[in-house]
């Protein structure tokens, strides 16, 4: 595996105002998180980078849509960032959020996202 390094997810800077590094499995993270808040059609010049997850925001909670959200996140995933394998995509709600976790693998190395909540 190549040496990875970018950018930390969320940005911040260090001490002397550089920003923070993300190496390794860090960048993949960081990847995949921006990509999931990424508003489709934001990005000058790259109108099929993001998700629409905010289309979903006014739906109504249930089966449907967690599916829905699954396969937007799981399209999203496969076609902008071929390198992840999605491992699971568990979504549960709690009152007006839904909380994702991406279970991922890169390289044959699992790892995940942790908890992102999706807030009305």
């Amino acid at each position: 595996m190549a040496a990875l390094a970018g950018i930390s997810w969320p940005f911040r800077k260090e001490r002397r105002g550089l920003p923070v590094p993300a190496v390794g499995i860090d960048v993949i993270r960081s990847t995949l998180i921006a990509l999931l808040v990424t508003r489709r059609r934001s990005r000058v010049m790259r109108p099929n980078v993001g998700t629409s997850l905010q289309n979903f925001i006014f739906e109504v909670q249930g089966p449907v849509l967690v599916a829905l959200v699954q396969k937007e996140i799981s399209d999203a995933i496969s076609q902008q960032i071929p390198n992840i394998t999605i491992v699971d995509l568990p979504i549960r709600e709690d009152g007006n959020k839904l909380i994702v976790n991406v279970v991922y693998s890169v390289f044959g190395v699992l790892d995940e996202t942790g908890d992102i909540e999706m807030q009305r």
